[in-house]
């Protein structure tokens, strides 16, 4: 955290709440891409199967 805030020429706290942000964003992100995802495909191999 401490070089990615450097790095970026922000503060601690700030990298830090950047951090959080990037983690409330890309959590249920990719919970609900997977679910999509998982559903389409359980779709399309159901009506592969129906043959």
């Amino acid at each position: 955290m401490p070089l990615a805030a450097l790095w970026l020429g922000i503060s601690l706290v700030a990298a830090v709440m950047l951090d959080i942000g990037l983690l409330l964003f890309f959590l249920p992100y990719t919970y609900i891409y997977h679910w999509a995802y998982d559903s389409v495909r359980a779709s399309v191999t159901r009506s592969r199967c129906e043959f």
